[in-house]
């Protein structure tokens, strides 16, 4: 995603979050950790390869995607604030990304077992899975979500995979109002390597009920997105020339973009700050991992 520096009282933690330092459609770019690089949108309006069903069986695991069987609610029951041992934690500082910090009540569970994502004024909202999750090298990670209404400026992180030592990382970003960002980051020898690729260009998914699935298998290679079981990209380690090669937590979010850097604007559109009001919701209704 982007690279950002954020500090967590008192852990100095470096995040590599977002399609902007990410590359264009065309080919991969090498970058240094400082430099900020953003892709030109694509023309592409759906993505290149013909999905597949979610009951075909994946090449090489011999055993089909999760997407049919429904996925448990999160599991927020140890969840308190610098909770780090518990299963998941919701942020709670300041995002070098934004105007608007990581607010932790922003994360709240519904009676009826769905999770709320609440971006107002003076919060946005961040969901990380923490020492409570094991983390994984491979497998198939999903979460399946009722999206908020598309917004100039506006980044939904859907699901997001991400290793803190390392900063490999693996995207699903709603890019405002201009498609759905999926990328893959790696950092070789200080060097920042990533590819993005835009799908569903001008496709509005606004309030839609929608499930993300990212599978990931470092011994071939591969790394599969998936959209309501559907197979919407590939990306390969032959034709990337770099590959994660850590263990992964997922992560959810949703944020407002500086409007004052010219990369996120041309990323995502210009954000017009909410009025004291108004409020952007994004609902979790469950987070899955299959292992390989």
């Amino acid at each position: 995603m982007k690279s950002r520096v954020i500090i967590v009282a008192p852990v100095l933690a470096v995040f590599a979050v977002g399609a902007y330092a990410a590359t264009s459609t065309s080919g991969t770019t090498a970058t240094t950790t400082s430099a900020v690089v953003l892709p030109a949108p694509t023309a592409s309006a759906t993505p290149v390869a013909q999905p597949t069903s979610a009951a075909a069986t994946l090449a090489g695991t011999g055993r089909t995607t999760a997407a049919a069987a429904k996925l448990a609610p999160l599991d927020l029951s140890d969840m308190r604030l610098w909770n780090y041992g518990g299963k998941w934690h919701a942020s709670h500082w300041a995002s070098a990304l934004s105007f608007t910090p990581w607010k932790f009540d922003r994360v709240t569970k519904a009676a009826n077992g769905n999770v709320r994502f609440t971006l107002n004024s003076t919060g946005a909202p961040e969901l990380k899975a923490e020492r409570g999750i094991v983390a994984a090298r491979d497998g198939l990670w999903e979460t399946e979500v009722t999206l908020p209404t598309m917004r100039d400026g506006l980044v939904i992180a859907p699901l997001w995979l991400y290793n803190n030592g390392t900063k490999d990382e693996i995207d699903f970003e709603f890019a405002g109002r201009k498609g759905l960002d999926v990328t893959v980051h790696q950092y070789v020898n200080g060097l920042h390597l990533s590819k993005t690729v835009r799908l569903f260009a001008g496709v509005d998914m606004s309030g839609q009920r929608k499930r993300f699935g990212i599978e990931v298998s470092q011994a071939q290679g591969t790394i599969r997105m998936y959209v309501d079981g559907a197979l919407v990209h590939t990306f390969e380690k032959q034709k990337l020339g770099f590959f994660p090669t850590s263990e992964f937590r997922p992560l959810i979010s949703m944020w407002p973009a500086r409007s004052d850097w010219s990369n996120f604007v041309q990323w995502v559109g210009r954000w017009t700050p909410l009025k004291a009001n108004q409020q952007i919701v994004l609902v979790a209704h469950g987070y899955g991992y299959t292992a390989p």
